[in-house]
């Protein structure tokens, strides 16, 4: 499932500058469609390539990629190292400091805008309240840490949609957590192969497939820290192409190697 994914993503970016100019050119002549070009071969990696380089992330961090720990800035490291190998892409490092306060509000929504001094003692008040406190003690894990985001950036050729860009993104840090009482272990192992290796390994494969692409847009793809903090990595990412006045459309990958066959793999520790 896991190459299928990377497969469809690549041949779908691949194809976005022919795609456009062949619905301008039936915009222009009705009736008169051409032939739909046919899906280049990139060279895809195979299913055990993909496999056996989300476990190099895995190794790598030892086994924990919690943000702002030892094992999420060895993570980062790894993919800073990876990216430096790929052709035809600008690397650039973005370092933040994250929202909490974004973080917590968020997290507040999911209990319609509550805080957990809003709940009385019955049981189920105190168990979202208790839920509530948990997520609000992940966010304070990274109190006075750095977030750090990689990103991969490819230039369009048409100048006109410079701030345009096509943008994909994945997380790239795991916490180990408890779902009943919730609650999180930053220092337990939380490998993470499907939350979110899957992701980060195909966004990796992606950039290697096209690296010689010459896209009509920006292409930029993402590797968030934070992202098990209300993606904390990725608002900081979007704030600043928010203030830089740049519209883009963003595909996430997240959980790509689940294959939908059992609830027990989305808590097994294999891949959580």
């Amino acid at each position: 499932m896991l190459r299928a994914a990377v497969s469809t993503l690549a041949v779908s970016v691949a194809l976005l500058a022919p795609v456009e100019a062949q619905a301008k050119a039936l915009a222009r002549a009705p009736g008169k469609a051409k032939k739909a070009a046919p899906v280049p071969d990139l060279g895809f990696p195979s299913a055990a390539e993909l496999r056996a380089r989300a476990e190099e992330l895995v190794k790598a961090s030892g086994g924990n990629r919690t943000a702002g720990r030892e094992g999420g800035a060895r993570a980062y490291a790894w993919l800073l190292a990876e990216a430096r190998k790929l052709k035809g892409w600008e690397v650039e490092e973005q370092s933040f400091t994250p929202d909490l306060k974004f973080a917590r509000e968020g997290f507040a929504r999911i209990y319609s805008g509550a805080d957990p001094k809003d709940f009385n003692e019955s049981p189920a008040f105190v168990r979202q309240r208790r839920q509530l406190e948990a997520l609000n003690g992940l966010v304070d894990l990274l109190k006075d840490k750095t977030g750090h985001n990689l990103i991969l950036r490819k230039k369009g050729s048409q100048a006109e949609r410079a701030s345009q860009p096509l943008v994909l993104t994945a997380h790239y840090d795991t916490i180990a957590a408890r779902l009943e009482p919730l609650a999180y272990f930053p220092d337990a192992k939380a490998p993470g192969g499907d939350d979110n290796a899957s992701g980060v390994v195909a966004l990796l494969s992606i950039a290697s497939v096209l690296g010689e692409l010459k896209p009509a847009r920006p292409v930029e793809l993402v590797f968030t820290d934070c992202g098990e903090q209300f993606y904390l990595g990725a608002h900081a990412y979007a704030e600043r192409l928010r203030k830089s006045g740049a519209t883009a459309d963003d595909i996430t990958l997240e959980m790509i190697g689940y294959d939908g066959t059992s609830s027990n793999q989305v808590n097994d520790p294999r891949y959580a």
